[in-house]
């Protein structure tokens, strides 16, 4: 295929979705000679020039098709008062108000009480939302109901629970109260903004909250004294902080069954006049590691977390 028809590259091409290299452009063609071969890559270049086709910047030979579709968002009749009543532990909605397609992200330290807090969003909102809570922390059944058991609420409870591992986006029901527990990436994090945006481009009415991992701390000496140095973003890093309203931390302070809440990042304030930002609240969770049993707003003269 020496004569290859500029025609048949742009054809091809449109037919794309994604991202698609020089070689497999080679392969759908049908290209086998050098000569080709060269018009091809000339072909492209074109492509590129007509704004056609994107470079992927940083990749060679990558390209994607020009994406021109944009949806206007109708912004006549829009009731500002159409907010979630989403309610969270420890009265924090009372602080941060919640809107259709918000995204909350609560990155937590192991053994910080992150399934706890996740679980206990699923019983505050079962009777006023359609909650699907997802986990895949491999608990049995029967941890599972005994941790809902603790509660002390119906049997089965009104929410679902189901089990799932990744790509949460394709499973989410846009009008629900979508429950992650949680997010893990493994050693591909840099798929976490991808992800995240995936689960949100889902949402219609309903809002989602996702668990995700945060890295250990690590351990200074100050004043004579070790002290942690919690971390504020989850695997994934700054990528993990784009979508959510609320960005939580829970941090683990080395006791048994006990922790510290934080907020990092609250775009919705509740009450104008009441910063959200930084708040914090100590807590102390039941040995099923489901209840609250105490909690209280915490104050700390010296703070340590890594900004």
């Amino acid at each position: 295929m020496a004569n290859l028809p500029m025609s048949e590259v742009e054809n091809w091409v449109r037919l794309t979705v994604g991202t698609f290299t020089l070689a497999d452009a080679r392969k759908g063609i049908g290209i086998e000679s050098p000569e080709a071969d060269a018009n091809l890559r000339r072909y492209l270049s074109r492509l590129v020039e007509k704004d056609i086709l994107v470079r992927i910047s940083g990749k060679d030979g990558v390209y994607r098709l020009v994406d021109n579709t944009v949806e206007e968002i109708n912004l006549t009749n829009v009731d500002l008062e159409s907010k979630v009543a989403l309610k969270l532990p420890f009265d924090i909605h009372k602080y941060v108000t919640f809107y259709p397609k918000n995204v909350i992200l609560v990155a937590g330290e192991g053994n910080s009480g992150k399934t706890a807090f996740l679980y206990n969003i699923a019983v505050l909102n079962r009777q006023n939302f359609q909650v699907d809570f997802f986990t895949n922390n491999e608990a049995s059944p029967q941890e599972i109901v005994q941790r809902i058991q603790a509660f002390n609420i119906e049997m089965p409870p009104a929410f679902k629970v189901y089990e799932r591992y990744d790509n949460f986006g394709d499973v989410v029901k846009p009008n629900s109260i979508t429950i992650i527990d949680y997010l893990d990436l493994n050693s591909e994090v840099y798929l976490a903004a991808e992800e995240i945006k995936n689960i949100q481009s889902k949402l219609g009415n309903g809002v989602a909250v996702i668990g995700m991992q945060l890295p250990p701390p690590t351990v200074t000496i100050y004043k004579g004294q070790k002290k942690l140095i919690h971390r504020e973003l989850a695997y994934g890093g700054a990528f993990t902080e784009k979508r959510p309203v609320l960005y939580l931390n829970l941090w683990n302070n080395g006791q048994q069954n006990h922790g510290i809440c934080r907020i990092k990042k609250a775009k919705n304030r509740a009450q104008r006049n009441i910063d959200p930002n930084n708040m914090q609240w100590e807590y102390t969770i039941d040995s099923f590691g489901a209840t609250f049993e105490k909690w209280d707003r915490y104050h700390e003269e010296d703070e340590y977390y890594d900004r």
